[in-house]
């Protein structure tokens, strides 16, 4: 079941996204559940109880706005699953954007085909992110679900492996995980040493990545070219609705 939050203080733009929504849920008969909250503070409240996949955010709102909702999801909380995506009046919060990582921006007034575009996207995103990578150490099995992982390194005959919870090391061939994960397109090899998940990414330069633990990834100067694409590729996503 994707769990979708609506955080604005405009009453009548939270009930044109719950009403698209259910509609949507009824005519594909997936389950979905909608919650509308039209202040932040009470937003805020409620997600540090309740699980959401999805939240349409207003940037313009009194107290705390979007920008800052986002920065406490993605920093305070450590919530780097939930799929944010803004919609404001104005486009001239997209810059301030990039760090917290939102699955996309919305101009308004509200069209229901982008808004159901973004809940399919979400449907494939949540689905993808729900399966696992396998590693064996000794005799034991370990299964981590691929949301979790951050990146992974090379180590000689060995791989590390960091995530949201842990970092571990294992006998494993980077190449092959690279290989392995090759369908998941939130994953890139940055460096030969090095396949990162781009969701964790929190801010992307010319030579480095910095990741979502503060880590900084190292961009060799044969892979730069690719993660550039790859960035454009991603803010063309993100964008594209501008």
């Amino acid at each position: 079941m994707l769990r979708i939050a609506i955080c604005d203080d405009e009453l009548p733009t939270c009930v044109q996204i719950q009403q698209i929504i259910s509609q949507f849920a009824e005519q594909t008969k997936q389950p979905m559940t909608t919650e509308i909250f039209l202040s932040s503070e009470k937003f805020i409240e409620q997600v540090n109880k309740e699980h959401f996949d999805l939240i349409f955010l207003d940037i313009e709102m009194e107290n705390y706005n979007g920008v800052e909702v986002g920065i406490y999801l993605r920093e305070t909380l450590d919530n780097q699953t939930i799929h944010i995506v803004y919609i404001s009046w104005s486009e001239s919060y997209c810059l301030e954007l990039f760090e917290i990582r939102p699955t996309n921006f919305l101009k308004k007034p509200l069209n229901e085909g982008k808004i159901i575009r973004e809940i399919k996207k979400v449907q494939k995103l949540v689905s993808d992110l729900q399966a696992h990578f396998s590693y064996r150490k000794n005799m034991d099995l370990y299964r981590i679900p691929l949301q979790e992982i951050i990146y992974f390194e090379s180590k000689g005959r060995n791989v590390r492996i960091v995530t949201t919870r842990y970092e571990d090391i294992f006998y494993g061939k980077l190449s092959n995980i690279t290989t392995y994960l090759s369908t998941k397109k939130q994953f890139i090899q940055v460096h030969k040493s090095f396949l990162v998940n781009f969701e964790h990414v929190i801010h992307a330069s010319y030579e480095q990545l910095q990741m979502s633990n503060c880590d900084f990834i190292p961009i060799s100067k044969r892979k730069r070219k690719d993660v550039r694409l790859y960035q454009l590729d991603y803010e063309v996503n993100l964008y594209g609705d501008l």
